[in-house]
Formats: structure tokens, C-alpha cells, sequence
């Protein structure tokens, strides 16, 4: 009962404070827990289980990279500029600010040309650290 307590509060815990690390503790609690309670596991062997699952579900999550996926497009600068229209505001020799919504980015031309005049309709193509590439 104590290993679904427990289970129970650090899924809680990952609802409040999200990192997706607690959330796999708990699974491995509440499959111990049920473990304990369908084999009637004593406390050795409880600790051994929750040790063996929560192992297996990491082996699980690190050979199929489930933990590089969610981070690698947290926060990313392309993650839903791409393809969005920015208006220019001052250009010169290619480089120059855009406005994206209520903010002001860096951006260069994809490809050299006349700069733009501000005001003008651009869209994004890319983004180069912090600097969109429009088009």
C-alpha cells in the first residue's frame, strides 16, 4: 500500500512541478506496489522490484530517446516561426530587425538583394541562432 502512496504523490508532484522525471519513479512505484500486492512480496523483494522495473522503464526511455526528443524542441527559436509573416523595420546590406507579433528580432535575407523597405511583408525560412532568415 505504501509503494501505491507513494507512487500516487510523485505522480502528483509531476502535475506541479513538471520535469517527466518523477512521473517514471512513480510508475515504477505503483508496478512494485501491485507487484507486492499480487505476489505478496516481502520487503526485500519489494525494493528489489521497484529497483528492477524502475531500471527497465529507463532502459526503455533511453534506447528509444524519448528523453532527447521533448527537449531538443523546448524554447527552440524555430519551433513555429518557420513560415510565419514578419514585417521588416530598418535593413541594411542584408541584415536587419523584423517585427514577429509584439517582438523585434534580428533577421537576415535568405538571399542577397535589394533590402526591404519597412512595412514590407516577409516570411520566415529559418532561423540561424537567434537571427530569423526571411525571404
Amino acid at each position: 500500500m505504501m509503494w501505491a502512496a507513494g507512487g500516487l504523490a510523485l505522480m502528483v508532484a509531476e502535475v506541479l512541478l513538471p520535469g517527466i522525471y518523477l512521473v517514471w519513479i512513480g510508475l515504477s512505484a505503483l508496478i512494485a506496489g501491485g507487484l507486492t500486492w499480487v505476489l505478496v512480496l516481502g520487503g526485500t523483494a519489494q525494493v528489489v522490484s521497484f529497483v528492477v522495473v524502475l531500471s527497465a522503464i529507463m532502459a526503455v526511455i533511453w534506447k528509444t530517446g524519448f528523453h532527447r526528443r521533448r527537449m531538443d524542441r523546448l524554447n527552440a527559436p524555430d519551433n513555429g516561426t518557420v513560415g510565419r509573416t514578419v514585417l521588416a523595420q530598418q535593413f541594411a546590406n542584408g541584415r536587419g530587425r523584423v517585427r514577429l507579433g509584439d517582438s523585434d528580432w534580428q533577421a537576415r535575407l535568405a538571399e542577397a538583394g535589394a533590402d526591404p523597405e519597412p512595412g514590407t511583408p516577409l516570411t520566415v525560412v529559418g532561423v540561424d541562432g537567434i537571427t530569423l532568415v526571411v525571404r
